[in-house]
């Protein structure tokens, strides 16, 4: 009995020291992962931040020339007054690639935003992914959308395409089980086929909101779906619109 105990004891022990081990490890690439973004978003806000000298007549934002090169960069997301600002990939023939690739595409365990592969610049809904990391990198700062007070604080999403600069109103908050039979499949929707599935969409994203952001949209916005881990099967999402000039127009009247 008492070498049994003494050998559960022994691989209790094992395992706790494996289990720190791999944590270790993931913190140390996590950090050093988080860096390596970090130096990347300040080059790039150092190139925005420039003046301007003659007109650009390139095909993309001048603060991301050196991301332009790499057909698999979609854009760039900002959400100012928290840790999210990282490029956004998407890889149409390796869906979920950066899931666990950087964006230069060498391995990386806490992975790259990434956008769902069969959306476009014109799609009616766009859909980035990014990890939840323990020491708080990609997509962590998404999970103080719990709180209204930090919404409020914090209501706006910023997205550039490779050619444009938009801004979105933060429009819902919502947790979702994306297991369960008949959950909302809120990653699916891209573009809106008639105008009643597009505010069907939106309604289902204001129906199921952690709270009423007041902000509301039509058919025409564009709409950023961003989704990041929640507990067990649950996914965090924060959705976000950015008001064409159509509807700005029609809601100024």
């Amino acid at each position: 009995m008492k070498k049994l105990s003494r050998t559960l004891l022994i691989i209790s022990l094992a395992a706790v020291l494996l289990g720190g081990f791999f944590l270790a490890r993931e913190l140390r690439e996590t950090a050093a992962a988080k860096n390596g973004f970090a130096t990347l978003a300040q080059e790039v806000a150092a190139a925005r931040d420039l003046p301007s000298g003659a007109p650009d007549t390139s095909d993309v934002l001048p603060e991301y020339a050196a991301l332009a090169d790499n057909p698999e960069w979609f854009g760039w997301l900002r959400v100012p007054g928290t840790a999210i600002d990282y490029p956004v990939m998407q890889s149409p023939s390796r869906p979920d690639y950066y899931l666990n690739h950087g964006s230069d595409g060498a391995p990386l365990r806490s992975g790259t935003p990434y956008a769902e592969e069969y959306n476009t610049y014109d799609s009616d809904n766009i859909t980035v992914y990014g990890h939840r990391m323990r020491a708080g990198a990609l997509f962590s700062d998404l999970g103080k959308y719990n709180k209204k007070d930090f919404w409020q604080q914090h209501s706006i999403i910023l997205f550039d395409t490779r050619t444009e600069r938009r801004e979105y109103e933060i429009l819902a908050v919502f947790k979702e089980n994306v297991y369960e039979t008949d959950t909302f499949r809120y990653w699916e929707f891209s573009s809106a086929i008639t105008v009643a599935e597009f505010d069907e969409f939106a309604a289902q994203c204001r129906t199921r909101s952690l709270y009423d952001t007041g902000v509301t949209t039509s058919y025409g916005d564009k709409l950023i779906t961003l989704s990041t881990c929640d507990k067990k099967s649950y996914r965090l999402v924060v959705v976000g619109v950015w008001h064409s000039a159509e509807t700005k127009t029609q809601s100024a009247r």
